[in-house]
């Protein structure tokens, strides 16, 4: 964890000096660093963060891949909530609501992304189940038998 922890540092410096010479030579004046760069990093690695923390827990394989399973179904949850102020990843970011699926309606781009969407995330979210369940099964049969 202290090596990650040090390549997050290392990389934001690497990306703080880059932002530095693009804006001292006049090539970006959008403040990409704060907007764009430093949020994905900061995501990236800790996510990075949570799978390396589930890697090492002394849990069966199911539970882990359940509980990794549910972390990225959380954050197929949240998509729909982010506001940017790009138009156009905006509505990328739209494309991912399974909020405004409708099942009746496969005709539209949006309905049609929106009804696969909800689809991927209640599959993701079942086999998270599925997964949790059979674990625990595991466990409590491994734990009667010892």
């Amino acid at each position: 964890f202290i090596s990650i922890g040090i390549d997050f540092v290392i990389l934001n410096v690497l990306l703080y000096v880059i932002y530095c010479f693009t804006f001292l030579n006049g090539y970006a004046n959008n403040n990409w660093y704060s907007k764009i760069a430093f949020p994905i990093v900061l995501i990236v690695y800790l996510f990075l963060n949570i799978l390396l923390t589930v890697r090492f827990l002394k849990i069966n394989r199911l539970l882990k891949t359940s509980i990794i399973l549910f972390l990225i179904d959380i954050i197929y949850f949240i998509l729909p909530f982010i506001k940017v102020n790009n138009p156009n990843a905006q509505q990328e970011i739209n494309k991912f609501n399974i909020f405004k699926a409708n099942f009746s309606n496969w005709n539209s781009d949006i309905s049609l992304e929106n009804n696969i969407h909800c689809i991927i995330f209640l599959t993701i979210i079942t086999l998270s189940i599925i997964f949790f369940i059979t674990g625990i099964i595991r466990h409590l049969k491994r734990k009667n038998k010892a």
